[in-house]
This record gives C-alpha cells, structure tokens and sequence, in this order.
C-alpha cells in the first residue's frame, strides 16, 4: 500500500516535459540548388577598352548578379519552369546577360538600398546611445518571417549584411532560402548561394544570444544580419 502512494505521488510530482523547453521544428522545400539554381557562378568579368590618343586604357573587372540569379531561380521555381543544367554563364552583352542584369536592379529598388545602408549602420549589441536598434534585436523578426513564408511553402530571397559603416553596399549578399531547422534559439537555414552553384549544402547558422546575435555560413563567408526581400508571386506566375 505504501509503496503504491509512493509510486502515486512520484506520478502526481512529475511535471513531465516542460512547456518552456524549446522544441525542434523542421520544414524544407523539394527546392535543391544542383537542380532548380542557376549551374554557373555568381562571376561576370567585364572587359573594357577606351581608347585615348595613341594608346588606351583597357578595363577588367569581376562583379556579381546575385540578385539577379536568385530572383530569376525563383522566377522559374514558382512557374513550374525547369532550369536547363548545361547553360554557361552568359556573356557580357548577351540576351540572357541582359536579362539577369534587368532582374538585378529590379530587386534593388531605391528602398532596398536605404535599407542596407541603414542595416550597415546596426550595431552588433544593444547600446543605450545608438537611435539604431541593433542586429540582435532586428533579426529574430525577420527569421519569424522567414519560418512562416517556408511554412507557406514559399522559398524566400534574403539580403545578407556583411559590411558596416559606410562600407560599399554591393559587397553584402543576396541568396534564397529553401528550408529552415529551428532548435531553440538556433535556427539554421538551408539556401541557394549563387556563389556556391549545385551545391546542396550550404547552410546559415544564426544563434540569438543574450546579448548579440551570432551567424556562421558553411562555406566560411562571415556575415553580421540578414532580412528578407519583397517578390511578386504574381508577376511569376503571368
């Protein structure tokens, strides 16, 4: 009799699992990047010669499409369109480099760019004496918005802050999210990096600490924050 009351009260004392532990929730998108990304690297090189006088100057240089590539790789995701995998990164003044090139600067609207500008300026902490609310702060947010549109089962494209200050605002980074893994205050995020082409893996860890925020990216790149991207479904779509 004892040892049953004992037993009884052992079963009445335990709580069970706690309703404030953290719980692991997963969602990924049939989206992988070695099928529906665009197969070639986020490198345009662009060669330049001006003439001047007897002799000329002649210009070479690199620079990337990432918006471009990741609104058009979303373009063809949402239309049910398939990605032809042996296409070769256009060439300088060709159609479809044009194509990419219109794509980019409509994802950069002049919102877009006061935005990043203003998210360089974030402090990575919370102080007293900046106006600006910090990275720490604002991210939690934006990754609230990232789980619910992949809940959707819509992939979302993201800007990535890598610079502060007053720092170039074309050296940040835009790539799309496919998936996400959240276990507690960690969330990791499974995206296409046009940097990185047919590559399933790549992965962006963000942990929210106590007092800042912290992000690690599988293939080494150092970013300090990130939010989420405005697209048209509807214009996909027509």
């Amino acid at each position: 009799m004892l040892t049953a009351l004992f037993s009884l009260a052992l079963m009445l004392g335990d709580p069970g699992p706690s309703s404030a532990e953290p719980t692991a929730t997963r969602e990924i998108l049939p989206f992988r990047p070695s099928l529906h990304g665009l197969p070639f690297v986020n490198s345009f090189p662009v060669k330049l010669e001006i003439p001047l006088g007897f002799t000329s100057w002649k210009l070479r240089s690199d620079f990337g499409l990432c918006g471009g590539m990741i609104y058009r790789t979303l373009d063809a995701w949402e239309g049910g369109e398939e990605v032809d995998r042996d296409q070769t990164r256009p060439k300088f003044g060709s159609d479809r480099y044009w194509d990419l090139m219109q794509r980019q600067t409509e994802t950069l609207v002049p919102g877009v760019w006061a935005k990043v500008l203003k998210w360089q300026q974030r402090p990575d902490r919370e102080t007293r004496w900046c106006p600006l609310s910090s990275l720490r702060r604002m991210v939690p947010g934006e990754l609230a918005k990232v789980r619910d549109r992949i809940d959707r089962g819509w992939a979302v494209p993201i800007c990535l802050i890598r610079r502060s200050g007053l720092s170039n605002p074309s050296y940040n980074h835009q790539v799309l999210v496919y998936g996400y893994e959240q276990s507690g205050r960690e969330t990791t995020l499974h995206v296409y990096d046009p940097n990185h082409p047919n590559d399933d893996s790549i992965r962006i860890a963000v942990r929210v600490g106590r007092n800042r925020l912290y992000l690690s990216q599988s293939s080494g790149e150092h970013n300090r924050g990130l939010f989420v991207l405005s697209y048209d479904r509807q214009r996909a779509q027509r």
